[in-house]
């Protein structure tokens, strides 16, 4: 006989991280100090803040995932190699 159940287990609880982001002042600063950067950097940091995509998704954009008649963006891939 065993004298416990093998099956009682403790399942482990994986830490669960908080969600970082910007609040208005820290976003303003990052918008000022862009203006003295190139403009593929403005456009790169202002659609991750602006869009709220994640950095490999936005890194994934082709020329094919945007249409300049509607304005649009399509994310529908990311570089996971990031």
């Amino acid at each position: 006989m065993i004298p416990s159940n093998p099956m009682d287990v403790v399942k482990p609880t994986a830490e669960k991280n908080k969600a970082k982001f910007y609040n208005d002042e820290e976003a303003q600063l990052l918008i000022d100090t862009l203006d003295k950067e190139p403009l593929k950097w403005r456009l790169y940091f202002l659609g991750c803040l602006i869009g709220g995509f994640r950095r490999g998704e936005f890194i994934a954009v082709q020329w094919s995932d945007l249409n300049f008649e509607e304005n649009t963006i399509s994310i529908n891939k990311s570089d996971l190699c990031i």
